[in-house]
């Protein structure tokens, strides 16, 4: 009977748990300042993600890794990585 009230007790915990880790990550929104700010940054500059978190507000760079996965379905690494994929293409490209 205690493990049964045992169990009980951790998944209200868990579940408490995970109501405030989404109304944690509900704070940052596809068109919030600091999310702006962060995919400028990772555009524009030479930056470690790890600076551009901490630049733009971000708690740590895993909070900011979710948000960017969540919003724009992808990490920053790979949102940077895509950016270069054209410019590198086109650098590449000859003219006749």
């Amino acid at each position: 009977m205690f493990d049964n009230f045992g169990h009980m007790r951790e998944l209200g915990r868990r579940a408490g748990h995970e109501r405030q880790t989404q109304q944690k990550n509900q704070n940052i929104s596809r068109n919030s300042p600091r999310l702006e700010a962060a995919r400028r940054q990772l555009e524009r500059t030479e930056r470690t993600v790890d600076q551009i978190a901490e630049n733009c507000g971000f708690r740590s760079t895993a909070v900011m890794r979710r948000a960017f996965n969540r919003l724009l379905g992808t990490t920053p690494v790979q949102y940077r990585r895509d950016l270069r994929v054209p410019e590198i293409i086109r650098s590449r490209t000859v003219s006749f």
